[in-house]
């Protein structure tokens, strides 16, 4: 009798891990498939950045309704590094110490200040040939994956993003 409510034990926790495991394969893959589909969409996006040479609101409207689909929270953060030359002065207080020579530099624009730009001022956002766009997505919220596994291994996980997208590359053609 005293090995029957060990059994008991064993059976009910044999039925719960039962269930449980192919409902986190499940979410485990609906989290793939999400990363996916921001993983197509970020490439359109910087994919059609770098060859329109311009950020309009109708893009950006249209990358976050795709990726909104999903029904997950997501971070989007734009870096956009703008290509300057700057000219070499042997006495940097005397113009006339120009050596001939140029340094090439990055200013750094971001999400806050694109988007103050594109949608407070009604333009779309130009970029320049040579400079480089970047976009990066992360989910913001856990998935039910990472809670239930979580839940399963007994082992609670930091805020690590399970969904994390970056790309970007060169600007090719100037805004028309």
């Amino acid at each position: 009798m005293e090995k029957m409510p060990v059994l008991l034990l064993a059976g009910i926790f044999a039925v719960i891990v039962m269930l449980l495991y192919p409902a986190q394969h499940t979410f485990q893959r609906q989290d793939e498939l999400v990363e996916e589909k921001v993983e197509l969409e970020t490439t359109k996006l910087v994919d059609s950045i770098r060859t329109k040479g311009y950020i309009s609101a109708d893009m950006l409207n249209r990358f976050h309704s795709q990726i909104g689909l999903s029904n997950y929270l997501f971070k989007v953060e734009i870096i956009h590094e703008k290509k300057i030359y700057v000219p070499v002065y042997s006495d940097p207080n005397n113009p006339n110490t120009y050596t001939g020579d140029y340094e090439i530099h990055y200013e750094n624009s971001y999400t806050k200040e694109i988007n103050d730009y594109i949608y407070n001022k009604k333009k779309r956002y130009e970029l320049s040939a040579d400079d480089f766009i970047t976009i990066r997505v992360q989910n913001m919220v856990r998935t039910n994956a990472s809670i239930l596994k979580d839940v399963l291994t007994f082992n609670f996980t930091d805020d690590t993003p399970e969904i994390f997208v970056q790309y970007g590359g060169m600007i090719l053609n100037e805004a028309r």
